[in-house]
């Protein structure tokens, strides 16, 4: 369908799994930033980010939202902030879009599974989304594990 002016969500619309693959460059080049190991599983619709977490432990994150053809996608956009109500200091609250995603930290050391959990979370960035499944963990396993950064003393 030929338009005159494309827009971001037409580009998106029709090229759902390129999205996928520039929001995943995005999200990976924040991990590296803040120096977190991880590697990355990638499906004929999805993608799995996976983060060696201490003691003995693996977090997944993989997209929750479904686009275009089923293809997955990591990122919720709102109105963007320019077009909000400048009355309304509820709006002003909310980023421009969110990470959604769906949230497996794994027990690699108890056979049974019981330490294994799975939930859906949203997050700002990678590194909020993060701290966030950190807090999460310890706050239903009252038990704290900590993602393994390159280098460090934690890997």
């Amino acid at each position: 369908m030929w338009r005159k002016n494309v827009t971001p969500s037409d580009l998106r619309e029709h090229l759902a799994d390129v999205a996928l693959r520039m929001e995943t460059v995005v999200h990976q080049h924040e991990l590296k930033g803040l120096g977190i190991k991880y590697s990355t599983r990638w499906s004929s619709k999805s993608v799995t980010i996976m983060i060696p977490a201490s003691p003995n432990h693996e977090i997944k994150i993989s997209p929750i939202d479904r686009g275009n053809k089923g293809i997955s996608e990591w990122n919720t956009y709102t109105t963007p902030m320019h077009e909000r109500s400048q009355d309304s200091e509820f709006e002003q609250k909310f980023p421009e879009y969110s990470i959604r995603a769906y949230i497996e930290v794994i027990d690699l050391v108890n056979p049974t599974g019981e330490g294994t959990i799975s939930f859906t979370m949203t997050g700002k960035n990678m590194e909020q989304l993060l701290r966030g499944i950190v807090g999460f963990y310890k706050h239903v396993k009252n038990f704290e594990i900590d993602p393994q950064i390159k280098g460090g003393k934690n890997q």
